[in-house]
């Protein structure tokens, strides 16, 4: 029921058998790329959805994305750091 929550109440977060969370180091993309980091990292996970996406229509398996979360307790479950 923990993902149910951090989904913002959303059947998908409760119903899913898998969920998965795309994270970056945004200080050291940030030294990496400047003013372009956030084009960068929105892209990256453009590819990394879309080729989950193409895998999992591939081998059969419901699939989804899902936008809508709460930061601060996601974070704080994958022990990202504050900072």
């Amino acid at each position: 029921m923990a993902i149910f929550f951090l989904c913002l109440g959303q059947a998908l977060g409760r119903d899913a058998a898998a969920a998965l969370y795309h994270a970056a180091d945004l200080k050291q993309a940030v030294v990496k790329y400047c003013d372009r980091v956030y084009r960068y990292l929105y892209m990256d996970a453009g590819r990394f959805g879309q080729r989950l996406n193409l895998a999992a229509v591939q081998l059969n398996l419901g699939v989804s994305g899902m936008g809508g979360f709460f930061d601060d307790k996601v974070n704080e479950l994958l022990g990202i750091p504050k900072e």
